[in-house]
C-alpha cells in the first residue's frame, strides 16, 4: 500500500501517541466503559472500531470519535500509522462498526479528497483535539481551505456499508466487564455494614 519511508513519514507527522502507563489507560478508558455496559454514556459520538489483527487475524477493538455527514461516519487517527487499527485496516479494510445500539460490517476508505474534507470540516472542528490534530501534520485546522489543500497529509476514514458479512466476520466488542458492578454493589454493601 505504501512504501516504507512513507511509513516513517507519517510515524513523524503524527500527535505523541500515548505509549504506556497511565496515558495509555486514559486513552483506553472509553473502551472498558463500554465493556462494563455504560456506553450510552459515551452518547453517539463515539464508535467502536473492530478491524482485524495484520498479525494475530483476531478481532481488535478500539474507540474512536466519530462524526457524521450526510449519513456517513468519519472518523481521523491522531496518530497516523503509528495507531495499530490504521494499520490494520491498510492490511485488510473490512471493519466491523458497533454505534448507538447498532452493529454493522463495512469497508474503510481513507478520505483524501480535499472538497469532502472541506465538507466535513465543520464537524471535524467541533473535537477537543482538532487544532493539535491539524497542528500535528502542519495544517492549520482553523481554515477549511488548508485543511482541504492538505487533506492527503489526515489519515481520516469512512466505512462503507456491507449489508453481506464475510465468512470470516469480525467480531463485536461484547459488554463482558458487566459482572464489575455486582462486585462494587458487594465491596458497598459490605463497607456500610461494617
Amino acid at each position: 500500500m505504501e512504501s516504507k519511508e512513507e511509513f516513517e513519514q507519517d510515524q513523524r507527522g503524527a500527535m505523541a501517541h500515548p505509549g504506556r502507563g497511565f496515558r495509555r489507560l486514559f486513552f483506553r478508558g472509553p473502551l472498558y466503559l463500554w465493556r462494563m455496559g455504560l456506553g450510552r454514556l459515551l452518547g453517539d459520538r463515539f464508535l467502536v472500531l473492530t478491524t482485524r489483527g495484520r498479525k494475530s487475524g483476531l478481532s481488535r477493538h478500539t474507540m474512536l470519535e466519530v462524526v457524521f455527514y450526510e449519513g456517513r461516519p468519519y472518523v481521523g487517527a491522531g496518530w497516523g500509522t503509528s495507531s495499530a487499527w490504521v494499520r490494520n485496516l491498510l492490511a485488510d479494510p473490512q471493519v466491523l462498526v458497533q454505534h448507538a445500539g447498532l452493529t454493522w460490517h463495512g469497508i474503510a476508505r481513507r478520505v483524501v479528497d480535499g472538497d469532502l474534507m472541506r465538507a466535513i470540516y465543520p464537524e471535524m472542528k467541533k473535537s477537543p483535539i482538532w487544532d493539535a490534530y491539524t497542528a500535528s501534520w502542519g495544517i492549520d485546522g482553523k481554515s477549511a481551505d488548508d485543511v482541504a489543500d492538505k487533506a492527503d497529509r489526515l489519515w481520516t476514514f469512512t466505512f462503507d456499508r456491507d449489508d453481506v458479512p464475510p465468512q470470516d466476520a469480525l467480531q463485536p466488542m461484547k459488554t463482558d466487564l458487566v459482572w464489575v458492578w455486582g462486585v462494587v454493589a458487594g465491596a458497598v454493601a459490605l463497607s456500610w455494614l461494617a
